[in-house]
């Protein structure tokens, strides 16, 4: 079963412009005819390669989940997958689909890269009504609790009206769902935005510290903590010519000092 899992899954992805027709009309009827129905052959592997084919078939994403929904199950190791679910853009052609996948592939208690967190981004910027899903807010918190990589947040900048839970319209920004979710920040009229404690301390960064910024497709960007720019040479220097003692340094002023060398703000000590 594992190998006809595979074979299913690369013949689809080798179909490359022909995937929708070749789904529906090669491997949805060999699913639906011939693909065994019950689930008792079924492995994280078998899981894996269907996830896979899923993905594959693009434009008809949601119609491969619902076909094979019921043999997928957590995947030992998903980060392969979740990248390729993010560079597919089918979290934001069929967010919800997207998150039902995520939701059925993670568990609670694997070490998770930041694909899932790109994942979902793209979900909740593109369908915000989403960030109250029980199944966002699980894999939001497994993503808080067991992410790896950089902590990053999003600004979009395309303001618009979204409607919530078919309740009122309400501003795309809005201030706190829940722990972790979108939060709004004023611009002022200098084109100025002040991080609130609660982000600058999820981004990990500090007082007179950096943040970079990177330009994203549809008007968004992405915040990170600037990484250090130092050198190896820079931080075995480090004191050359810098530091004239009146007092022995204590351990906490040889860090300071260790740690701007590293990061080439030496000058600023």
């Amino acid at each position: 079963m594992e190998r006809s899992a595979q074979a299913l899954t690369q013949a689809l992805e080798g179909a490359a412009g022909q995937r929708e027709d070749y789904w529906r009309n090669r491997l949805l009827p060999f699913w639906q005819q011939i693909w065994p129905k019950s689930r008792e052959l079924a492995s994280q592997r078998i899981a894996e390669s269907l996830t896979r084919l899923v993905i594959a078939a693009r434009d008809e994403f949601p119609s491969a989940l619902d076909a094979v929904q019921h043999w997928l199950q957590p995947v030992a190791y998903p980060h392969y997958v979740m990248g390729l679910l993010h560079k597919s853009g089918l979290c934001r052609q069929h967010p919800a689909c997207a998150l039902r996948l995520l939701n059925i592939i993670v568990s609670d208690q694997q070490w998770l890269s930041q694909e899932l967190g790109q994942c979902l981004n793209e979900i909740i910027l593109t369908a915000p009504n989403l960030a109250l899903d029980t199944q966002y807010l699980r894999l939001q918190e497994a993503s808080r609790r067991w992410g790896g990589g950089e902590a990053a947040f999003h600004i979009p900048l395309n303001f618009g009206k979204v409607d919530l839970d078919g309740n009122e319209n309400l501003p795309y920004f809005w201030d706190v769902i829940s722990e972790g979710a979108m939060a709004s920040l004023a611009v002022t009229v200098k084109g100025q935005v002040t991080l609130k404690r609660d982000l600058l301390q999820h981004l990990g960064v500090e007082p007179g510290e950096r943040v970079e910024f990177e330009k994203l497709p549809g008007g968004e960007l992405r915040v990170r903590a600037a990484r250090p720019t130092g050198t190896i040479e820079g931080f075995l220097h480090a004191l050359d010519g810098k530091v004239k003692l009146k007092n022995p340094l204590t351990i906490e002023d040889m860090n300071d000092i260790t740690a701007a060398g590293w990061a080439g703000r030496l000058d600023e000590k």
